[in-house]
């Protein structure tokens, strides 16, 4: 946004920033047990729908491999029926 609204700040290293965190993500919050993206660093985390927003917010693409895993694994374990989701389950 920096960037394109010509707004002062240090945009490089905000996108590169964004970009560890990406990475970091992607190497840390996997849990290979469930398939899918955690809620927490670590992979300790359980399964949370508001991942599904990682897209929305350009973290993810949404077809990054370990995505459209998280999304299939979030439709299919926190499925509240009608079309709505679970964010989680106790």
């Amino acid at each position: 946004m920096a960037r394109r609204l010509n707004l002062p700040g240090d945009a490089a290293g905000w996108a590169a920033d964004a970009n560890a965190l990406t990475e970091r993500i992607l190497a840390e919050a996997w849990n290979d047990e469930v398939g899918a993206l955690a809620s927490q660093i670590g992979g300790q985390g359980g399964l949370d729908a508001s991942l599904l927003a990682l897209p929305l917010r350009r973290v993810l693409p949404a077809d990054h491999p370990r995505m459209a895993a998280t999304a299939q694994t979030i439709g299919e374990r926190l499925d509240a029926g009608g079309g709505l989701l679970f964010r989680y389950l106790p």
